[in-house]
């Protein structure tokens, strides 16, 4: 082509361009231009999320740190309560020894006394068999005489 046949094309579609523009599908609509606005609302809207959610974890953290705390502190009252329970059993086992002592005190008296009573009961039995004898010889005396 040349030079002039450009400058006649050229100026064809410069006249023509704006029409074709507007009807074109390709054109940009208004909504467009809204949509950007809408996107960056969308973008604010999530910011705000964003950083609600981080606030929310914070605090969060901080309740665990607060339950983990009650808990140890949960924790340290069993030990004490554990460490008075095993003091008291301490203290009853103290009393068992003092009343295994006594019984062993009454074990012993009890053996002493046993051994005098089976004196005495042996000494019994004895003057029980001496006096039957004696008995029996008297009857047989009181018979034969």
């Amino acid at each position: 082509m040349t030079a002039q046949e450009l400058e006649t094309v050229a100026s064809y579609v410069k006249d023509r361009l704006p029409d074709w523009l507007a009807q074109s599908p390709a054109t940009v609509p208004n909504d467009y231009f809204r949509l950007g606005e809408r996107i960056a609302r969308v973008e604010e809207g999530l910011l705000r999320v964003e950083e609600a959610i981080k606030n929310q974890s914070l605090l969060m953290d901080k309740r665990f740190e607060a339950v983990d705390k009650r808990f140890e502190a949960m924790d340290k009252r069993f030990e004490d309560l554990i460490h008075l329970i095993d003091k008291r059993f301490e203290a009853v086992d103290k009393r068992f020894e003092a009343v295994d002592k006594r019984f062993e005190a009454v074990d012993r008296r009890f053996e002493a006394v046993d051994k005098r009573f089976g004196w005495t009961i042996a000494i019994m039995g004895v003057l029980a068999t001496a006096l039957g004898v004696l008995i029996t010889v008297y009857r047989f005396l009181d018979s034969a005489g």
